[in-house]
């Protein structure tokens, strides 16, 4: 493998962190519509976490770009965000379609003001 510029690797995370960037849109959007029930929206998120894997799956072993945190390579944002998606259809599917809200008051104030995580 070739070694890689400081401005290629630049240019790659640049990419990369506007390809989450959209990753993360197209979830919030499909939560806030009103198209779907909430059943099909937990669904449509367990699509695009497969859809996500297997991009990341293709990209790391085909086409040979590395899963590097440090780098922020294309192939390890799209694994990021298939863990993503995946974990935000789980909990969609557990909280607002089975209605399981036992336990979650510990996340009540993160969810109003999410600056709290920050502090």
């Amino acid at each position: 493998m070739k070694k890689r510029t400081i401005a290629a690797r630049a240019a790659t995370a640049s990419r990369a962190r506007a390809l989450l960037f959209r990753e993360g849109v197209l979830a919030g959007t499909l939560l806030a519509a009103d198209r779907w029930t909430a059943s099909w929206k937990s669904g449509l998120l367990a699509v695009a976490a497969v859809v996500s894997g297997l991009f990341a799956a293709f990209m790391a072993y085909v086409v040979g770009d590395p899963l590097i945190k440090q780098l922020w390579t294309t192939s390890f944002v799209l694994a990021a965000a298939s863990y993503s998606f995946a974990l935000l259809a789980f909990f969609h599917w557990i909280v607002d379609v089975r209605g399981w809200t036992r336990g979650t008051v510990l996340f009540d104030p993160v969810g109003k003001n999410s600056i709290l995580v920050y502090a």
